[in-house]
């Protein structure tokens, strides 16, 4: 399971919009089969934006989470890209937490 890892080292920053879907498409399986677990969001997508609105929540740095047509869209945001390995694994294991406890809020701040 580590050497799929291996593709979050070696993130080029000049080549992320790019290398995204082949990034996640290494990741997410090994997790799913270590987990035995299905996602909560069957459907999902992963992009990179140029503008997130920033949010003061570990849980929520960097990404801004909605559904749209069935589809869970996770948008990151390009400023943060230099975090891109944790806010991926993060978002990945995320899609695995059941959808009663999560707040696709991403603006909502811890109080």
């Amino acid at each position: 399971m580590l050497n799929n890892f291996k593709s979050l080292e070696n993130i080029s920053s000049d080549k992320i919009p790019e290398e995204l879907d082949s990034i996640i498409s290494d990741i997410y399986p090994p997790i799913r089969d270590f987990l035995n677990l299905e996602p909560s969001f069957g459907h999902f997508k992963f992009s990179i934006e140029p503008e997130v609105s920033e949010s003061k929540n570990i849980f929520n740095i960097g990404v801004k989470r909605e559904i749209k047509d069935k589809i869970l869209q996770i948008k990151i945001s390009e400023k943060n890209c230099k975090y891109l390995p944790f806010i991926l694994l993060r978002e990945i294991y995320n899609l695995f937490t059941p959808v009663q406890l999560v707040d696709l809020r991403s603006n909502a701040d811890l109080e």
